[in-house]
């Protein structure tokens, strides 16, 4: 069974990855915010749950990079791209106290990200086309 949860969640990933609208990055300008700020994490989740079936262990894993900007560095705005070998996905959202929020609705698949301060990931596809969600729960930690 995990064999064919793996391969689903890859051809569902990489669907949600072929069609993808035009990027948001355009409409992004941090040049004038107080405080600015690289983000480079890398994300290794060890769990997946497909819908209502039982967890199973996982080996996804990805990259996390992009900019910052806001008033302070406990309050950004983020435009982030996570980056895996299934797929590669553009990511808007919040930094408030070193809490992540982010979220794509770009494509047929809606994603979404948290990552917690002491670095606890989860990774959320939502397919409405299929429908199923998909959830990955991991650590993501700053690549230095």
């Amino acid at each position: 069974m995990k064999t064919k949860h793996a391969a689903l969640a890859a051809l569902l990933l990489s669907i949600g990855s072929i069609a993808k609208a035009e990027s948001v990055a355009k409409d992004v300008d941090f040049s004038q915010a107080a405080f600015k700020s690289r983000i480079n994490m890398t994300c290794t989740f060890k769990t997946e749950c497909i819908d209502a079936d039982a967890c199973e262990d996982t080996t996804f894993a990805g990259s996390l990079a992009g900019q910052g900007g806001g008033p302070t560095a406990d309050d950004l705005a983020l435009l982030v791209t996570f980056t895996s070998d299934s797929m590669e996905q553009e990511f808007i959202g919040t930094a408030t106290k070193s809490t992540y929020k982010l979220m794509n609705i770009v494509g047929t698949a809606n994603n979404m990200m948290t990552i917690t301060p002491d670095g606890t990931a989860h990774h959320t596809v939502h397919l409405p086309n299929v429908p199923m969600a998909i959830t990955y729960i991991g650590t993501c930690k700053d690549a230095g």
